[in-house]
């Protein structure tokens, strides 16, 4: 059924005009859902100029003008032989998989394979930064603050992952424990790590009052600025270490995200790759390579910062300048106390 569905679609008109509609009805979900609104907001101009700009929903304007011809055109073009992976786990036999496939599937013509070639955006695209206060009639000021991370085929990406659970990663991690735990300023506070395969980007989020925006925006910034600064403990460390490790063997002992882990790895690296080399890679995570990400991410004047929410746009703009400017401005560490820091984590 499956590969019918891929190999002969008959993409009728009206159930195209019905899913349009149906995706409509979506984006204006979206839209009003200032959680996920504040997401596209960010990455259309941490990545302006790009096609990681673009919302995954598109717009209005984009879903309407789409057609049955259209939608033709694109899987004519994309859906050919080369491009696709067949990821299959659980109780099933390779052998009778393969023949399966070569039953039902090698009808589909097409040689030239348009998948996701090294250098798509340019190897040094990275998250832009900026400032910009979008007012939204809302209850809370949704925060985002953005910095640049590793892409999907930079080795860095798991000093990366140390790095965002450090910061926001978990129950245990930084911006949780202050901005919620101790002070009480947001019920929803985290961070999440982007891997594109040519670039990267760590977001890190909070939802409060609109009075307490200012003071979680400070409260953020001053945590980001004591991770880059001052280091962090080999316990914080080893704590994030143990969660991703055991997130990862867990996963694989599921056939949904093993078959997954299966599909993407052939897409983006052309093999598989077993869950054992994943996790030694993540064991040589070193801390001083995480810190070193750290320094070069992590500075005041490389971050996107996106504020939304029922705000005055101009003033709050101005401020949020301000803050930056101060945080630039902090004396920060010398490499020589740097370096001490590093040996005492």
């Amino acid at each position: 059924m499956l590969c019918d569905l891929v190999s002969r679609p008959t993409f009728a008109k009206d159930d195209v005009k019905m899913e349009r509609d149906v995706v409509i009805q979506e984006f204006r979900s979206s839209e009003d859902t200032l959680e996920d609104c504040v997401y596209d907001r960010h990455l259309e101009r941490a990545f302006k100029g790009t096609p990681l700009a673009k919302p995954i929903l598109g717009s209005i304007e984009s879903i309407t003008g789409i057609t049955r011809e259209r939608v033709l055109r694109f899987y004519r073009r994309q859906y050919v032989h080369q491009n696709l992976v067949v990821a299959a786990a659980g109780r099933v036999d390779h052998d009778e998989v393969c023949a399966h496939v070569e039953k039902w599937l090698g009808e589909i013509k097409g040689r030239s394979r348009q998948g996701l070639p090294a250098g798509t955006l340019g190897e040094n695209l990275a998250a832009q930064p900026f400032i910009q206060v979008l007012r939204r009639k809302a209850e809370q000021a949704h925060i985002v603050l953005g910095a640049p991370s590793p892409s999907f085929r930079d080795s860095r990406r798991f000093e990366a992952m140390v790095l965002n659970g450090i910061l926001g990663g978990g129950l245990t991690s930084r911006l949780y424990q202050e901005i919620r735990e101790r002070r009480g300023l947001a019920y929803a506070t985290y961070s999440q790590l982007y891997s594109f395969v040519d670039s990267g980007t760590l977001l890190m989020y909070a939802a409060t009052e609109p009075s307490k925006a200012p003071e979680t925006f400070e409260v953020a910034m001053d945590e980001i600025g004591k991770l880059r600064v001052k280091g962090f403990e080999r316990e914080e460390m080893q704590i994030v270490q143990t969660q991703v490790r055991a997130s990862t063997i867990l996963g694989s002992d599921d056939p949904e995200s093993r078959m997954q882990s299966i599909g993407i790895n052939e897409i983006v690296f052309g093999r598989y790759r077993p869950i054992g080399e994943i996790l030694k890679e993540f064991d040589r995570v070193k801390p001083d390579a995480v810190m070193a990400l750290a320094e070069e991410s992590l500075k005041p004047s490389a971050l996107g910062i996106t504020l939304m929410g029922p705000l005055p746009e101009k003033p709050m703009r101005e401020w949020l300048e301000r803050q930056r400017e101060k945080a630039i401005g902090k004396k920060t560490l010398s490499k020589g106390a740097l370096k001490s820091k590093r040996r005492r984590s």
